[in-house]
């Protein structure tokens, strides 16, 4: 076991410069494995109360695209003057993402299927038509309404995170023009979202999935173009500490409206706290971890789906103590195959996928970012943070 353990390959930060943002896409990707899998931790009777209390968990997606936003605009903002450039540009996010999201996806199909021939009931099982798996394979099922639910559930955000990835450059033509004009727009179209919905999940899941990305993705990227600003705000690393506590507070406790909020005041602080070049040994301990991000994102779900979902309470029927110790053995088997697909698979694929355009090894560094100093400020773009979405969901 210590040869295993010792041959493991280690896991590094793709750059030292967001340390802060890659430890939050980790927390917010924990955060929604667990939404998905809490109920299991209570009766029956129970799980429909628990998950209405805390259905804003699901916000850690809202978190992931303000994080996506702001790493997406510091890496690349500068870099989008042409069509190459935005093919360039495509290209990593689509080694990033794409592998991945096609293997998950067939993973799902077989599991959907394998549900169909067992005759297992399921409240909220995928379309099996072809259109539905066309879409889902294209990414385009946050656009075109193929008449079920999709595939493998949480790939709505990355499909969403593609759709963004398109808009990018003329977003960046926009907001070059008004710095603060991103935030803004951010700030204000979340509101009115929180606002129209009160996030109320019957109303919430009716909004169209665009609408409840944009804001944030804006937001994000205003905390770019607004970075020396941003700098400024003081003792973010306290706000940050107390901000994210609150909102996971918010969030397990009904308090939706303050936990949408919250996500705001997160998102900024940590950003503040990396622009600061303010670091501790325990944050750059744990932020390689962020690396993991797109990986529990996407493998997750299927795993509590078989293990949790079909295994444990639909086959064995195990009560409630029994779900809670294999809902532990489920996080750590997330982990393993998460660390294994990242290394052994998603890597290798992204690095076949950036060779083949002649990306791999060529590396850029800019110059000084407005809103840092000195030796501490970030400094290099040469590799876009990777974990939803990859600096969303990672990348949600």
């Amino acid at each position: 076991m210590r040869k295993i353990i010792s041959n493991l390959r280690p896991l590094k930060t793709e750059s030292d410069s967001l340390l802060h943002l890659d430890v939050l896409r980790f927390l917010a990707a924990c955060g929604i494995v667990y939404h998905h899998s809490h109920e299991f931790f209570y009766a029956v009777p129970d799980r429909a109360g628990v998950m209405v209390r805390t259905a804003s968990l699901g916000l850690f997606v809202s978190l992931f695209f303000m994080i996506s936003g702001f790493v997406i605009a510091f890496v690349y903002s500068s870099r989008m003057a042409s069509i190459v450039d935005f093919g360039r540009f495509m290209r990593r996010r689509v080694g990033r993402l794409v592998p991945l999201h096609l293997l998950t996806l067939l993973v799902a199909v077989l599991v959907g299927f394998g549900i169909v021939f067992a005759k297992i009931e399921m409240s909220n099982a995928p379309e099996l038509s072809v259109k539905c798996i066309a879409t889902t394979a294209a990414l385009l099922h946050s656009i075109i309404d193929c008449g079920g639910l999709s595939f493998n559930g949480v790939t709505w955000s990355i499909s969403v995170e593609v759709t963004m990835y398109v808009l990018f450059p003329l977003l960046v033509v926009i907001f070059a023009r008004g710095k603060y004009l991103a935030v803004i727009a951010g700030v204000v179209l979340g509101l009115i979202a929180i606002w129209l919905s009160h996030y109320r999940v019957d109303i919430w899941e009716r909004v169209p999935i665009l609408v409840r990305a944009l804001p944030a993705f804006l937001f994000g990227m205003g905390l770019y173009y607004a970075r020396t600003w941003v700098a400024r705000l003081p003792q973010p690393v306290t706000v940050l500490a107390l901000s994210f506590i609150a909102l996971v507070y918010s969030m397990l406790n009904g308090y939706p409206t303050a936990a949408s909020i919250l996500c705001y005041i997160v998102a900024a602080s940590g950003v503040a706290t990396d622009l600061s070049g303010r670091r501790s040994a325990f944050i750059a301990r744990v932020a390689p971890l962020g690396q993991l991000t797109y990986s529990i994102y996407m493998t997750h779900y299927l795993v509590i789906l078989v293990v949790l979902n079909g295994i444990g309470d639909k086959l064995l029927r195990l009560d409630t103590l029994p779900m809670i110790l294999l809902s532990l053995l489920v996080y750590a088997l997330v982990g393993i195959i998460s660390y294994i697909s990242y290394q052994y698979f998603e890597t290798p694929a992204r690095r076949w996928i950036d060779g083949s355009t002649g990306l791999v090894g060529r590396h850029k560094t800019r110059t000084q970012p407005e809103g840092g100093t000195g030796e501490n400020s970030p400094k290099s773009e040469s590799r876009v943070p990777s974990g939803p979405n990859s600096p969303a969901i990672g990348e949600h």
